[in-house]
This record gives C-alpha cells, sequence and structure tokens, in this order.
C-alpha cells in the first residue's frame, strides 16, 4: 500500500478536492486498462462489486481510495465511488479509440456544495459525463 499525506492549514476549497479526486480517476482508468489487457473481468463500479456508500462527517481528513482498496473494504464515500466511475468511464473510452485527453474532458469528477456543517462546507462527488450529471451513489445502498 502506499500512502500520500495532504497538509494544509485550512481546508482545502473545491478546485483542490477536484483535482485530487480526478488524480484518482486517471489512477483507476489505468487500473481498469491493466485489468483488461490482463484478461480479467473488474466490477463495472462500486455498486456492482457490493460496495455500500458511507456519506462523509464533518471531518479535518479526507482518504482518497483507489479502486482495487474500495472493491476489497466493501464501502467508501461519495468521492471514491465518483473517481471509480469516472475512471472506468474514460478507461471504455480509451479502450474504444478515444485519446486520454479527450476521455478526460469527456468524464470528469464534480463536487457540488450540500450545505453548510460547522462552518465548513459539504461537498458531494458526481461524474460529469459530457453535460450529464451522474450520481454514482444514487442506487448504492448506504451504511
Amino acid at each position: 500500500m502506499y500512502q500520500v499525506a495532504l497538509r494544509l492549514t485550512q481546508s482545502p476549497g473545491q478546485g483542490v478536492l477536484e483535482g485530487l479526486l480526478d488524480t484518482l480517476a486517471d489512477h483507476n482508468c489505468r487500473w481498469y486498462l491493466r485489468q483488461w489487457a490482463s484478461y480479467r473481468d473488474p466490477p463495472s463500479g462500486a455498486a456492482s462489486a457490493g460496495v455500500r456508500w458511507s456519506p462523509d462527517s464533518p471531518a479535518t481528513q479526507a482518504f482518497f481510495e483507489d479502486a482495487p482498496m474500495v472493491f476489497r473494504r466493501r464501502w467508501a464515500s461519495c468521492g471514491p465511488i465518483a473517481a471509480i466511475a469516472v475512471g472506468y468511464a474514460r478507461a471504455l473510452a480509451q479502450l474504444h479509440g478515444s485519446s486520454a485527453p479527450r476521455s478526460r474532458d469527456a468524464h470528469r469528477v464534480l463536487l457540488l456544495p450540500r450545505g453548510r456543517v460547522g462552518g465548513g462546507r459539504q461537498w458531494h462527488a458526481f461524474h460529469l459525463a459530457g453535460h450529464q450529471l451522474v450520481d454514482p451513489t444514487a442506487h448504492m445502498r448506504r451504511i
């Protein structure tokens, strides 16, 4: 396991969090492509792998796990779940001939505010597919 820590003196903004989730989505995309190149059949998403959604509670830290870790643990918050959905969509697009930059433009993680909690902002992660906003947690079992 590889762990990266980002230490900030204040809560990160939307752009920082989206950038981290976008990087995680790229990592997941490459993982999916490696799985398919090895003739493996990975789950198409968190819900199909039996992962349950655990809404974030107000916190001073966040964890961004990749697809294999989430699939093993079987629960995650909306950020890693959205990064899995976006990574899978990017991998499919590349498998069908789209370039990596074009697949990144077509599939992104987008954070939208969900109320204010204790002076901080809560976010919910979505998959922005072209002009369609998809909530990958919409039909998931909740912890």
